[in-house]
C-alpha cells in the first residue's frame, strides 16, 4: 500500500512545478515566442522594448518596460482566462474588482460607487441639485437664443432597468438614486427636463431584452427604445418628426462571445450568449460621412472619437450627438431624423464643434454612473468658451 506520506510529497511536488512553470511561461515566451496568440491577447499596440542610452532615458526605463511587458505578456489571455474560469465558475467571486455577479448569468459593473448610488448611500446635496438645474437652465438658454434645440439625455445603467437580477445581498436603501433625485428635483423646481427613458425601458423590457447578460451596455433594441423617446420631444418642435414604432424594425438574435463585463473577467468566449439586434428595413437609408451604409457594433463597442452621418430624408437639417459608449446603439435610430448628424465622444459639450456645424439641435448624452463623479461645468465659463469666436447665429 502506497506511504500517505509519499503521496503527500509528491502532491506538493507537482503544485511546485505547476507553479514554477506558470512563472517562467512568460519569460520562456520573451525569448522563444511559444505562445502564438501573444500579441492578439492585448487591446493595445505592442510597445517595443526602452532602449537606453543616456540618463533621461534611464529615467523613464520602468514606465517603458510597464507597457512593453502589458502589450507583450506570453500566455497572457491563457492565465487571465484561467484565473477567471477558477474565481468565477468553481469559487462564485468575481475575477475582476470592478464586476459583480447577479442571478442567472447576469453580471453587472460595481465602480465609480454605482451600488452606493443603487443603495441610495450617495445622494446629492442640495448646493449639487440647486447647481445641476442652474447648469442645464443655463444650457438650454444659451442654446434657445441660438435657436438650437438642446436635450440632455441620461442612459440608465444595467441595473436601473434589471435590479431583479442583482444578488440578494444588494437592497435598495430608502433613499433614491441620484437620477431620481436630479429628475424629481427638476419636476418640482424647473421647466427644464431630462430625457427619462427607464420608463419606456422597464415597460418594453417584458417584450424583449434590451441589455445583454454580460454586457454593461444596452443592446440594439435598447437603443431602439431610448431613441423613441428623444424622438417623441423632438416632435415638440418638429412636428414631421414620427418617433419609429416596433413594427418599423426587425429583431433577431445571434449566439456568441459575452460583451465587455465578460472581457474584464478573462471570460469573453467562455461567457457566450444570445445577442439582440435591432435593424430599420423600411425606407430610410443612413450613409456614414464616406457614403458607405452605416454600421455599428453595440456588443463589445467600438470607440470612435467622431462619426458623421446623412440621410436624406431626414426631418430635421442638422444634429451634433456628444454621447459616450451608450450612444453606439442610438447611432442607426437618431441619424434617421437627421439631414446631417455629427456624434462626438464627449461627456462635456465642445463649443467649437457646435460653432463648426451649426446644428438645429444639440443631444448631450452619458451613462447614468457619471452623476457620481462628474461636476457640472459653471454656466458663465460654458457660455465664455462657446463664444469666444463669435455669434454663432
Amino acid at each position: 500500500m502506497p506511504n500517505p506520506h509519499q503521496r503527500s510529497v509528491a502532491h506538493d511536488i507537482v503544485l511546485i512545478a505547476v507553479f514554477l512553470a506558470a512563472l517562467w511561461l512568460p519569460l520562456l515566451d520573451s525569448i522563444l515566442r511559444l505562445d502564438p496568440t501573444r500579441l492578439s491577447a492585448s487591446r493595445a499596440t505592442p510597445v517595443r522594448m526602452p532602449q537606453t542610452f543616456g540618463w533621461r532615458e534611464w529615467k523613464k526605463y520602468a514606465g517603458a518596460m510597464k507597457w512593453h511587458l502589458q502589450t507583450t505578456f506570453g500566455f497572457k489571455a491563457l492565465l487571465i482566462r484561467l484565473h477567471g474560469i477558477i474565481k468565477v465558475n468553481w469559487l462564485g467571486i468575481p475575477s475582476a474588482r470592478g464586476v459583480l455577479i447577479g442571478k442567472d448569468g447576469w453580471y453587472f459593473l460595481r465602480g465609480e460607487r454605482i451600488i452606493d448610488d443603487y443603495c441610495g448611500w450617495v445622494p446629492f446635496t442640495d448646493d449639487e441639485l440647486g447647481q445641476w438645474k442652474q447648469v442645464l437652465e443655463a444650457r438650454e438658454k444659451w442654446f434657445a437664443e441660438r435657436g438650437i434645440v438642446y436635450l440632455f439625455l441620461i442612459a440608465p445603467d444595467k441595473h436601473s432597468v434589471y435590479e431583479e437580477y442583482l444578488p440578494d445581498a444588494i437592497a435598495r436603501g430608502r433613499g433614491s438614486t441620484r437620477l431620481g433625485q436630479l429628475t424629481e428635483f427638476l419636476q418640482q423646481n424647473s421647466e427644464f427636463r431630462i430625457v427619462d427613458v427607464r420608463p419606456a425601458l422597464r415597460e418594453f423590457r417584458s417584450q424583449q431584452r434590451l441589455y445583454n447578460r454580460t454586457d454593461s451596455h444596452w443592446n440594439d433594441l435598447g437603443g431602439f427604445v431610448a431613441s423613441r423617446e428623444v424622438a417623441s420631444r423632438l416632435s415638440s418642435w418638429f412636428p414631421a418628426v414620427r418617433p419609429l414604432s416596433t413594427s418599423d424594425c426587425s429583431v433577431s438574435t445571434t449566439f456568441g462571445p459575452g460583451g465587455d463585463i465578460a472581457r474584464f473577467l478573462g471570460l469573453k468566449f467562455d461567457l457566450s450568449e444570445g445577442h439582440v439586434h435591432a435593424r430599420h428595413p423600411a425606407e430610410r437609408v443612413v450613409k456614414d460621412a464616406s457614403g458607405g451604409d452605416l454600421k455599428v457594433t453595440t456588443v463589445d463597442v467600438v470607440y470612435r472619437q467622431k462619426v458623421v452621418t446623412e440621410c436624406s430624408d431626414g426631418e430635421i437639417p442638422k444634429a451634433v450627438i456628444f454621447r459616450d459608449s451608450f450612444g453606439e446603439a442610438l447611432m442607426p435610430w437618431l441619424a434617421q431624423h437627421f439631414r446631417r448628424a455629427v456624434f462626438v465622444w464627449s461627456d462635456e459639450i465642445v463649443p467649437e464643434v457646435i460653432e463648426q456645424e451649426q446644428p438645429d439641435v444639440v443631444i448631450q448624452e452619458f451613462i447614468e454612473r457619471r452623476l457620481t463623479t462628474m461636476q457640472p461645468e459653471n454656466p458663465p465659463t460654458f457660455g465664455a468658451q462657446a463664444t469666444t469666436s463669435g455669434e454663432l447665429r
